[in-house]
């Protein structure tokens, strides 16, 4: 039976393959469940002239030669042999100067070398100059890799840090409290908590306690990469003048160490679905990859398979992808480690939703399928503790996205939506949250055996597309209600179709691509005769537009319906090893519910495939 599955999955994916499929097929791609009525997310490539190419290739270079292990052997090298010159204060040695200038040396020398072997005819001035102008482009990681060149204070704060993880990692070193707070020699700290620099004078007392007092919170910013928050406290000296405690200092870098520690057992490999080749799947073992700076690593305990993540694997979306590479947009799990920023180190420990980590120009960032994933902290959601992790496996690709669709109908002002593709998990979400609003829906489905299930729901106004008189049914009911919005998930021939039914004014919103057709048949004249549009949805480019607070408001109201309207059905678990006999029970029953894939559920792979 398993060695069936597994022929079924490979035959559908190489079914599906990048080849397109003729208007012909519309019918047995969506009713034979191939791509049953769910949610689908595409992803179009923006227009780009040469120069845009020849960029977006040197950063692909580039961000392979930072990723290389030649490359961070080298650069941990050099940090180790020169950080113990550095200290956390205003004042710069003249030692520093040369020890950045042979740094700037030997790693750009080694970038441009790799880089020019690459591209021919690359000069490193005139690349920095472009990265300088179209540095948003950049990812933060590289960016900060980049800087560290040419911006002194940006090599500084490497090698301060470098230096914090070096004393946190050395017992010889760890246990010198000194070392451990880069003091000077001769400035050695009491262990009866007496005043700082006692015997000295008043103000230079205060003048060294307050450079103490900021290196240390220098130190911990360094060290807390498992995302301790450290509260500074202060008592006061027997002259009633406050001065730091630096006993509490020293124990606050010690319990910061053992953060660091428990980080560090996150294993250097772990299993993970790959995709080999676009429609190619398999199942092995990567290494965990490091957070940036704005970045976290979650221990994944739940990962969703939408259609989308079966369009990704197939090879159907317009990105580069570094083969192989593990696929997955969406899953739940625990924030285990994180990188130097606050809002990411605040992170640690919450339970949480999260989408796979954002990448322009490749895709080298691995998704929800293993059993860790870095991601960014502006796609990680804390979740209430009271939430499983099952319930918040498929929080952002259906529920968050039904959420801020439904604030898009109500922007548009819109008392009447047609929802295509309506008995899908994100259609009925849509349909209940529609009837919270007030908002009256058209829905359509493909199967008789469909209709009940929206009837259960309380929806009336009902068209069965495969029967021979929908559309007399449709234009009955678009007379009637008079719909000016459709959220449409098919495409194909039917996108064109559907505005036919849409009032003047009107807006269709696609979100999806079920037909695997380019949306089309659209009639042009009383298109613009009705004054109608059409305009994409993608959850991300939705919710950046958003203020941190709005985006706040929208993931409390989502979570708050999770286990009401917003209710996902799961029909069947499977580990990471049975992605193929996932994908063929998938394709089969897709409006029963979700597949969940589980690292509880995963037999560890013998065999690692990079």
């Amino acid at each position: 039976m398993e060695s069936q599955n597994v022929h079924d999955a490979a035959e559908l994916l190489r079914q599906m393959e990048i080849e397109g499929k003729g208007t012909d097929n519309f019918v047995d791609i969506v009713d034979g469940e191939a791509f049953d009525e769910d949610e689908e997310f595409e992803i179009s490539a923006q227009g780009k002239n040469n120069e845009d190419d020849e960029f977006d290739h040197i950063v692909g270079v580039l961000q392979e030669v930072l990723l290389d292990e030649n490359f961070e052997q080298l650069q941990k090298k050099f940090c180790q042999a020169n950080c113990m010159h550095f200290e956390a204060t205003e004042e710069n040695k003249l030692i520093y100067t040369d020890i950045f200038r042979n740094y700037q040396e030997q790693i750009e020398t080694y970038i441009s070398k790799r880089l020019q072997e690459a591209i021919e005819g690359f000069n490193m001035e005139n690349f920095l100059e472009q990265v300088e102008q179209r540095k948003e482009e950049i990812d933060e990681q590289i960016m900060d890799t980049l800087l560290s060149f040419v911006d002194f204070d940006s090599f500084k704060e490497l090698m301060l840090f470098s230096r914090a993880h070096l004393v946190a990692t050395t017992p010889k070193l760890k246990s010198n409290k000194a070392q451990a707070l880069g003091l000077k020699d001769g400035r050695q700290l009491s262990q009866q908590n007496q005043p700082l620099s006692q015997g000295h004078q008043e103000g230079q007392k205060q003048k060294l306690q307050e450079q103490d007092l900021k290196h240390f919170e220098e130190v911990i910013d360094k060290l807390a990469i498992s995302g301790y928050q450290t509260v500074l406290h202060q008592d006061e000296d027997e002259d009633g003048e406050e001065r730091p405690d630096l006993n509490l200092f020293i124990k606050k870098i010690q319990i910061t160490i053992v953060q660091m520690e428990k980080s560090a057992s996150i294993p250097k490999m772990m299993n993970s679905v790959l995709i080999v080749s676009p429609g190619q799947v398999d199942f092995g073992q990567v290494p965990v990859q490091t957070p940036g700076k704005n970045q976290v690593i979650i221990k994944v305990e739940a990962a969703t398979l939408n259609p989308s993540d079966i369009l990704f694997m197939r090879g159907l979306y317009n990105v580069k992808v570094d083969y192989p590479y593990t696929p997955g947009w969406e899953g739940s799990g625990t924030v285990v480690a994180a990188g130097e920023s606050e809002r990411a180190k605040a992170l640690v420990g919450r339970k949480c939703a999260f989408m796979k980590a954002n990448e322009i120009v490749i895709y080298k960032m691995r998704g929800a399928y293993a059993d860790y994933i870095v991601t960014d902290v502006s796609n990680t959601f804390p979740l209430s503790d009271d939430l499983d992790f099952e319930e918040t496996a498929s929080f952002i690709v259906n529920p968050l996205t039904a959420v801020c669709m439904v604030e898009r109908i109500k922007q548009l002002k819109s008392k009447c939506v047609v929802i295509t593709a309506a008995a899908s998990q994100i259609g009925r979400m849509l349909i209940k949250l529609c009837q919270k609003e007030g908002i009256q829906t058209i829905c359509t489905i493909r199967r008789e055996e469909q209709v009940q299930i929206l009837k259960d729901l309380g929806v009336q106004a009902i068209v069965n597309t495969s029967l021979p008189d929908y559309k007399k049914t449709m234009e009955d009911l678009a007379a009637k209600y008079k719909p000016t919005t459709c959220l449409e998930c098919i495409a194909g021939t039917f996108t064109g179709e559907i505005l036919e039914y849409l009032t003047f004014g009107s807006t269709l919103i696609l979100y999806g691509l079920l037909s695997d057709q380019p949306a089309g048949n659209i009639k042009v004249i009383p298109f613009i005769g009705k004054a109608q549009t059409i305009e994409s949805f993608l959850l991300s480019v939705f919710l950046v537009k958003k203020t941190p607070k709005e985006v706040q408001e929208i993931v409390q109201k989502a979570e708050a319906m999770l286990r009401s309207e917003l209710k996902t059905q799961v029909q069947a678990r499977y580990g990471f090893h049975q992605i193929k006999e996932a994908i063929a029970f998938y394709m089969k029953n897709q409006t029963a519910g979700k597949i969940l894939l589980k690292p509880s559920l995963t037999k560890a792979s013998e065999q690692p495939k990079l």
